[in-house]
This record gives structure tokens, sequence and C-alpha cells, in this order.
């Protein structure tokens, strides 16, 4: 599978950034892709998902996410994160936004 992770953590969410490689991306590739285990032991917190990709990757990764406390997508025009589900009181408010940097995936 031609996608990179990267993972950065905090006490109130896991940021999950994703490259993908110069080919692109084969629609049977979805069946393979899960969430690394170390993202969902911390599925009590926060997600955001940060990289470029399809429309449909994001949407499948964000089925992946439901278990999550709140989910959110990182768009490097705001400089953060849109909430974009939650699922537990007290989670961030729908459409908040969250600051946040993408990790380096050249230092992973």
């Amino acid at each position: 599978m031609a996608i990179r992770l990267a993972l950065r953590t905090t006490s109130e969410y896991s940021l999950l950034h994703f490259e993908l490689g110069k080919e692109p991306l084969d629609t049977g590739e979805l069946k393979k892709l899960e969430l690394p285990a170390e993202v969902l032991s911390r599925r009590h917190l926060g997600l955001i998902l940060s990289g470029r990709g399809p429309v449909w990757l994001y949407v499948y990764l964000a089925s992946l996410a439901h278990p999550f406390a709140w989910l959110a997508t990182y768009d490097p025009r705001l400089n953060g994160a849109v909430v974009v589900a939650r699922h537990v009181p007290g989670a961030p408010e729908i459409g908040s936004l969250i600051a946040v940097e993408t990790p380096d995936l050249g230092q992973t």
C-alpha cells in the first residue's frame, strides 16, 4: 500500500497524518487499510486526520474513526483542524477549530 503514516499524540487527541505515493491509490486498497493499534488504543480521545488524498479515502478513514470521542480534519488554510463529529459529552463542538501543526513525515 502506498500510504505513509505519521502519528503525533497529545493529552487530548491523536493526529494521524498520511501521505500517498506517486502512483494513484487503488480503491481496492481500502479493504487492507486499518487504523494503527497505537491510534485505536486512544479512542477515548479525539482523532485528527491530516493529509492530501481523495475524498473517498477521507470518508473511509472517518468511518473507521467512529469509536473515537470526536473527529476533526486538518485544513492547512486554517492552520488547524475542524471538528466534524463528536460522540461524547464534553467533546469540542462541531465546527470548532483546533490549533495544530501536522507532523513531518521525514522525521518518523
